[in-house]
Order: C-alpha cells, then structure tokens, then sequence
C-alpha cells in the first residue's frame, strides 16, 4: 500500500520514512555545509499522536534544517517514490517561518524511484503549485497538492 493511503502514525513508523532527511544531510554535509536539525524528527522523538496534535500547529511544521554556507537559511526535506504530496498548511507554515525569520526556505525533494534529489527554493514551488491537482488524504482530508517529481525537475530545468 501507497504510504499516502497509510495512516499518520502508519507514515511516520515506516523506517524509510525519513530518508530524504538522511539524503539531505549526506548532501549538504557533502558539499561541505553545516546543517543543523531545526525541526521535529518523529522517528526519534517518539512522540505519540494525541501528544503531537496538542503541539501548536506552528511549532509542529517547523522546517527540519537550519543549512548554513555563506548565508544561513531553512531546509525542508521531503520523500517520495515519484509524486511529492505538499499539504497546503505546511506550504502556509513555511511562509510563515521564511517572512518570520527572514531567511531563504528551500526544498530538498529526494525520490526513491529515481534515485535523486531535488533543491528547490520555496518561491519556485510556489511559481510550480498551480499546475499540481489537489487531492485530500483519506484518514484525515487534508489537502494537498501533488507534485510530480520528474514535471517539477522539468519545471526547474526549464524554467517555465
């Protein structure tokens, strides 16, 4: 079964769950960044899901990294097989926390189809969203956007 079919607590207790935030680490550690955790790792904090949903929303959709090279800014990484699903209220949190802040907010999309990653600034997701379907999960109708992998890397490549 899909992982976006699964439920939350189903998501989160999958060991694969997280590798693109391993992906990201070997990456920006790679190039010789320093990268810091900035938000919640559910793997390791084991925090239960009644707990989690009493945590203000803000808090909970922290960016996961704090990247720095010559400017310091937030990193959020994201999963997938070939479909990236952005939940309209983590794409609202992130501007949040990016005007908040002022720092940059980019993206670090890792497939495990393809055996890539993306980066992607927050702005170019945004240019990118309106061509994406929005579809809602099943356990809890949220909203989403979903975000073809390989049309996204076209997108950025292309510049449209």
């Amino acid at each position: 079964m899909s992982d976006h079919l699964k439920t939350w607590g189903a998501r989160i207790n999958n060991p694969q769950s997280n590798i693109a935030e391993t992906k990201a680490e070997e990456y920006y550690e790679s190039r010789s960044f320093e990268i810091f955790r900035f938000g919640f790792d559910l793997l390791q904090e084991n925090i239960d899901v009644s707990t989690w949903c009493k945590i203000p929303l803000l808090i909970r959709k922290k960016p996961d990294y704090i990247v720095v090279k010559r400017d310091a800014y937030f990193v959020e990484a994201k999963g997938c097989v070939n479909v990236i699903r952005l939940k309209e209220e983590d794409i609202n949190a992130y501007r949040w926390w990016k005007e908040n802040f002022n720092m940059d907010l980019g993206f670090f999309f890792y497939s495990t189809s393809y055996k890539r990653h993306l980066n992607v600034s927050y702005n170019q997701v945004l240019a990118y969203l309106p061509q994406c379907e929005k579809e809602e999960f099943m356990d809890n109708g949220k909203k989403y956007y979903k975000v073809y992998f390989e049309c996204l890397e076209r997108f950025i490549r292309d510049g449209d």
